[in-house]
């Protein structure tokens, strides 16, 4: 159930034809998963108040979600300005990436631009894709930004870092395109 102000306002439900295969039944248990986060995560939105909580509820999700060890919010405040208003990890970029330009060769620029989900991983693909970010990044590591709209109105965009050269895997990116 969904809950908003102390009643239920709403259900989510899944019906699946169950054989006994366990590869079905591993990725039933996935997508139950999912679901489940997906209507806990549209149950606290339902019940935030202000654009803080909703921007806390939404990076915890994210990164919980995914397993990842940053995740941050940026919004899209001017014609080319984007603004840092959430971040999760990695607390010592905050000022670096307080406010950014929309055309920047960046990651999460480009994933509001295009509209498109950004998937980098390894020193490599950024040093090739984008050459503004500091050299001081760490070497091992991956990204996925996900763009942010309602209706055809852009927004802004979400980011998570990942220890390693981990990137999520199609199921974890399907959960994400649903989340944002």
């Amino acid at each position: 159930p969904l809950w908003r102000d102390g009643r239920v306002c709403g259900v989510i439900g899944v019906a699946v034809a169950a054989r006994g295969d366990e590869a079905q039944a591993s990725a039933f248990q996935a997508a139950e998963g999912r679901i489940s986060r997906l209507a806990r995560v549209t149950a606290e939105l339902a019940a935030t108040t202000d654009a803080d909580a909703v921007t806390a509820v939404v990076i915890a999700h994210a990164a919980d979600a995914m397993g990842a060890t940053v995740a941050s919010l940026s919004l899209l405040t001017g014609d080319d300005t984007m603004t840092l208003v959430g971040l999760r990890g990695g607390s010592n970029e905050a000022e670096r990436w307080s406010t950014y330009p929309l055309s920047a060769e960046l990651p999460t620029s480009q994933a509001l631009r295009t509209g498109r989900i950004v998937v980098v991983a390894g020193h490599e693909q950024f040093a090739a894709r984008y050459p503004s970010l500091p050299p001081d990044l760490p070497k091992d590591r991956a990204m996925v930004c996900l763009p942010l709209t309602v209706g055809d109105r852009r927004i802004g965009a979400i980011s998570l870092g990942f220890t390693g050269l981990r990137v999520p895997n199609p199921q974890e990116m399907e959960f994400l395109t649903v989340f944002a």
